[in-house]
């Protein structure tokens, strides 16, 4: 008999039979990205791979040979009401989410059942791994920017002095030293993930980086995470921190007369409230099902504990 176990809040259920299976997917209980498994598999797969064996989606009904199931939801209809994609059968509504969801569960590799099902770190622990991580990365940034720090003293004697009076080679050893210290947060990001499927902070927290259906990053997921966090994230960020303060600057300055005082301050608790809002790109790793922040939408990558 064809049974199916699925993975439900970090655990495994009973085994499960077709008709089982057909109602939790219509319910939204179990979808694309739930991990299942029977008897004899190596691992666990994520439930879009075996869809079609679990459902029976490319099963005409031979009581009625007009009706089939579509491969998403599970659900009959007439065949002429279905598009075909490759051997399985889609119903015009759920053409582009099947198709995503395809894209989405491409992967390098696949979780062994010995590992269990996965568990996902939430928002306070991958904020503590994000600490770890940049004061890993603080020494190797300063070094980059030595050459800076030695052509500043060297021209003005301060280390202090202001942008306006730098010359052209200290904005160049300035730029210098960012561009490199960029390219070693990047080198960094990249080459442990692919290397340990997670950087040092996560190591500490007992956490890595894999894919929908628990396989390894490839070059470019990597490297599209880390765009997707340090660029397209932080520029949200500075948007709406920029925007808030703006803001609040600006209504305290009319009703203050222009006092610099609280103008001042004004500014500085606009930039508090813009960053704590600004912050959402990351922040809503607390309340996702499967704790992803914006970067992990983006590459379609999930951050889970390593199963020792």
């Amino acid at each position: 008999m064809n049974l199916w176990r699925y993975e439900k809040d970090g655990k495994p259920s009973d085994l499960l039979d077709h008709d089982a299976f057909a109602k939790l997917v219509g319910e939204g209980v179990v979808g694309p990205d739930t991990l299942v498994w029977q008897r004899g598999m190596e691992r666990w797969e994520s439930f879009s791979r075996h869809r079609d064996t679990i459902l029976g989606a490319t099963i005409v009904d031979a009581a009625d040979p007009g009706s089939a199931k579509c491969a998403h939801c599970g659900e009959p209809a007439a065949t002429v009401d279905l598009l075909p994609y490759g051997e399985v059968r889609i119903s015009a509504d759920h053409k582009d989410a099947f198709v995503q969801e395809a894209l989405e569960t491409a992967r390098t590799g696949l979780r062994s059942p010995d590992e269990g099902p996965m568990v996902y770190v939430g928002f306070w622990w991958r904020g503590l791994a994000r600490l770890i991580d940049s004061f890993a990365l603080m020494l190797p940034s300063y070094l980059f920017q030595l050459p800076f720090y030695f052509l500043l003293y060297r021209r003005t004697g301060n280390l202090f002095t202001p942008a306006q009076s730098w010359t052209w080679d200290i904005w160049t050893a300035y730029a210098g030293g960012i561009i490199g210290g960029t390219l070693v947060a990047v080198a960094y990001e990249v080459w442990m993930v692919l290397a340990y499927q997670a950087t040092l902070g996560k190591i500490a927290i007992g956490a890595i980086v894999v894919t929908p259906d628990g396989g390894r990053l490839s070059f470019m997921r990597a490297l599209g995470r880390w765009l997707a966090r340090d660029l397209l994230c932080m520029i949200i960020t500075l948007l709406v921190m920029s925007l808030v303060a703006g803001i609040i600057g600006l209504i305290v300055g009319v009703f203050s007369g222009g006092n610099p005082t609280v103008l001042v301050a004004a500014v500085f608790i606009g930039v508090a409230i813009g960053t704590l809002l600004g912050s959402f790109p990351f922040a809503m790793a607390g309340w996702d099902p499967q704790k992803r922040a914006l970067h992990d939408r983006v590459s379609s990558t999930r951050v889970v504990k390593k199963n020792r």
